[in-house]
């Protein structure tokens, strides 16, 4: 099956009832970053190893996502991300995605990380460990999806269904919760390299 249909060399593309609409249509830019979103996890997959210099305790998800919380072989976080991965194509379809499982997730994270990392006193500036820092991307990413699915539906400007609109509106809590699980993340990977997290230092007099 060959990739290019050339039907875009207008700069126009398809929804998915059919209508053809410019590429830089609300819609298409949402489903552009959802892509850009799934292009950054990649990149956080791509990473051979993740470090584990301090032990981490038993980390269970539920049943899809069990593990023992090493960073170092990185294999259940690899199962938490591709299934996020999933979810984001979902999304893309116009279904709903996992929402409970990547909330399971996201409590599991935020326990550890209450219990392993001192509180948050200051706004933390992205970076540290390079994977830690690629987190922090894929979160700023994902929070830019948020804005924008929440401009197409104010806006209405969601040609398709009924339905489409309210499987978009359940998407809203999961790039939300989403975008939490990345910081969690970073902060976890920062913890385990055992790298500082650098905090901003305002300015203001």
């Amino acid at each position: 099956m060959s990739i290019s249909t050339k039907t875009g060399d207008d700069g126009t593309t398809s929804l998915r009832t059919g209508e053809r609409v410019s590429k830089a249509h609300a819609q298409i830019a949402f489903h552009g970053t959802l892509d850009e979103l799934n292009a950054h996890i990649g990149v956080l997959l791509s990473f051979p190893q993740w470090p584990a210099k301090h032990p981490l305790p038993e980390f269970k998800i539920d049943s899809k996502f069990t593990g023992t919380g090493d960073l170092e072989n990185k294999k259940h976080f690899t199962q938490i991300l591709q299934q996020i991965q999933n979810d984001l194509l979902t999304i893309g379809s116009g279904q709903t995605p996992d929402l409970p499982a990547l909330e399971s997730a996201f409590t599991q994270l935020e326990q550890e990380i209450t219990t392993t990392l001192p509180p948050l006193t200051n706004f933390i500036l992205p970076g540290g460990h390079p994977i830690a820092a690629q987190a922090h991307l894929a979160r700023t990413v994902c929070r830019r999806a948020e804005r924008e699915l929440v401009a197409l539906l104010e806006n209405r400007a969601n040609p398709d269904s009924h339905r489409a609109d309210e499987n978009h509106k359940l998407t809203l809590p999961y790039l939300n919760r989403l975008s939490d699980f990345l910081f969690l993340l970073a902060r976890k990977i920062n913890y385990a390299s055992q790298t500082p997290e650098d905090h901003w230092k305002s300015s203001a007099k």
